[in-house]
């Protein structure tokens, strides 16, 4: 091995701990049983707890009973079946028993053995507002996750993504900005219908889908969804009056 190549290893392992290690988002492995073997400090202090002390549990444990009673009786069986789930909004409880809303992705990598053991979890903490909204949380948590989730789809790999959300004047603003290439003229005017996509395209996530239940969401709340894409950036902003 030349001493580039293991210059290379060792860096890679290195970033890839500390990446873990001091990461912003929450991590989590579990074994078989879905017991907790790892976790990163991110989670655990959120959870008012040490890593050590997450360590053994059940990860269904850590979840209020609402979202205990909905992970096993639909996210697990969709994590035997195809392996992953996405951006689903759920709550667990800290160390004081508080609620606290994440976003909760899901991975059951194989092995080389073409054996599903570990699952991964990642886990978002959903944006908190200082004023009361009268509105639907969840589905408010879903247009934001959809457009996140858009942002990193079509956006430059290694660009930040930009969250806004601040209230004023009565009003209610979301917004979630991009750099990357703008969107095609020719597919603007029918961006909010389901599953459109660039005939170029070579990824297989389409823009449309997303969006277009942002868009009815929006719609649902009496709001406005309204975006702008030129070479500079692609914004997409929520507006509600409160």
């Amino acid at each position: 091995m030349s001493k580039n190549e293991n210059t290379d290893t060792t860096f890679s392992a290195s970033a890839t701990e500390d990446f873990f290690e001091q990461s912003l988002s929450g991590f989590l492995i579990a074994d078989s049983y879905n017991l907790i073997v790892q976790s990163n400090p991110r989670l655990a202090n959120w959870l008012g707890k040490t890593v050590d002390e997450l360590k053994g549990n059940r990860f269904s444990d850590l979840l209020s009973i609402g979202s205990k009673i909905y992970y096993e009786t639909h996210l697990l069986p969709l994590l035997r079946m195809q392996g992953f789930f996405e951006e689903i909004l759920i709550e667990i409880y800290d160390a004081s028993g508080k609620k606290l809303k994440v976003l909760l992705n899901a991975v059951v990598p194989k092995n080389k053995e073409n054996v599903r053991q570990a699952i991964y979890y990642t886990l978002l903490k959903a944006i908190k507002i200082a004023e009361p909204i009268n509105c639907d949380g969840d589905r408010i948590g879903q247009l934001l996750s959809n457009l996140i989730a858009n942002a990193i789809t079509h956006g430059t790999p290694n660009s930040p993504i930009f969250i806004n959300a601040v209230t004023h004047n009565k009003t209610l603003k979301i917004s979630v900005t991009n750099s990357g290439k703008p969107i095609p003229t020719s597919l603007q005017n029918l961006l909010f219908e389901p599953f459109t996509k660039e005939e170029d395209q070579q990824s297989k996530n389409g823009l449309g889908l997303g969006l277009y239940i942002s868009s009815e969401i929006a719609k649902a709340h009496k709001g406005t969804f309204r975006f702008v894409s030129n070479t500079n950036e692609t914004c997409f902003t929520f507006s509600m009056l409160l």
